[in-house]
């Protein structure tokens, strides 16, 4: 798991502008900080403090934007010195990696043109973009490698977690629920030829089917159909208001006729229910295995940025301190 700090970076950072130069002398006035003789320009951290900002409800008042000011700048050392870490260990990119990264930029906004039109308005080329890319790339690389290697979830700490955190897995009433989904678009005609497909499938459900085999031949829902359509337990509100109307509606071992929602018609198999109580641990294990390996893998990356800030000679501009 990425520290909050260079979870902000990582999302960022194709858009930070150029790699920074190396400087020697009197610190640049551009410049948010030197670290090892190379900026950390002013305009990067201003670009990631207005970032975070953006994605805030209500503006913050000064001391909350100062805050983050200096969480933004702490970062961004942190950053650049895991890059000259990496550059250090000789550690490369390779072009494809490098191109598939670029392009998962660029579809996280809603058209080609918004993308070119951000790098307009930041006056940003190709170029600039791939270097930066590449930068993230080798920090990627560095914590993935270097850092995070050695952290794990061991029994005892799953199960000391589970004990200590039994108030979070809590759960409602649940369903166990398996489903098979076809798509269909807005128009009628359409609506009404895929309804019926999917009431055929439940009549050979009911008629001694196998769900789970039609599940995996027929579900167009990539997430569930080759696990035969099991969504597992879920509670109500999960899967929308007309799905869950009918199946808190059904039996176990029922099958539905066909659910119309938003992404088609749904066939729902209710396969088992059970009251309100705690998850067992080794339904929620997964998720208690994510949540220690992320604060290992934090803590690893604050002790190895500590050490090399404890060998590097960072220098921050005095109205910034």
């Amino acid at each position: 798991m990425i520290s909050p700090r260079l979870r902000v970076l990582f999302a960022l950072v194709a858009l930070l502008g150029a790699h920074p130069p190396v400087w020697a002398g009197p610190m640049p006035t551009e410049a948010a900080a030197v670290v090892n003789g190379v900026t950390v320009p002013r305009k990067a951290l201003l670009d990631v403090v207005q970032a975070v900002i953006a994605q805030l409800d209500d503006i913050p008042d000064t001391a909350t934007t100062e805050k983050y000011r200096r969480q933004a700048l702490e970062s961004l050392i942190d950053f650049e010195l895991l890059y000259q870490d990496g550059v250090a260990r000789n550690l490369t990119v390779t072009q494809a990696d490098l191109a598939a990264e670029v392009k998962q930029t660029e579809k996280s906004f809603p058209s080609p043109k918004a993308y070119q039109d951000a790098l307009a308005a930041k006056g940003l080329t190709k170029a600039d973009i791939e270097q930066e890319t590449r930068r993230a790339l080798v920090v990627r690389r560095m914590l993935q490698d270097v850092v995070w290697p050695g952290v794990t979830a061991s029994d005892e700490q799953i199960q000391r977690y589970y004990q200590e955190h039994k108030a979070d897995f809590d759960h409602p009433a649940q369903i166990r629920v398996s489903y098979i989904l076809l798509p269909a678009k807005k128009d009628a005609a359409d609506r009404a030829k895929v309804r019926t497909s999917a009431a055929a499938l439940a009549a050979r459900a009911r008629a001694g089917g196998d769900f789970a085999a039609l599940a995996v031949a027929e579900s167009k829902d990539p997430a569930t159909a080759q696990k035969g359509g099991d969504l597992g337990y879920i509670s109500r509100g999960t899967m929308g208001e007309a799905f869950d109307q009918v199946a808190f509606s059904l039996a176990e071992g029922q099958v539905s006729d066909p659910v119309e929602t938003p992404s088609g018609f749904a066939v729902i198999k209710v396969v088992g229910k059970r009251e309100a109580g705690v998850s067992p641990l080794e339904e929620v294990r997964s998720r208690i295995v994510v949540v220690i390996k992320g604060e290992g893998r934090d803590k690893a990356q604050e002790k190895f940025v500590s050490g090399l800030r404890s060998k590097a000679a960072i220098e921050i501009a005095p109205d910034l301190r």
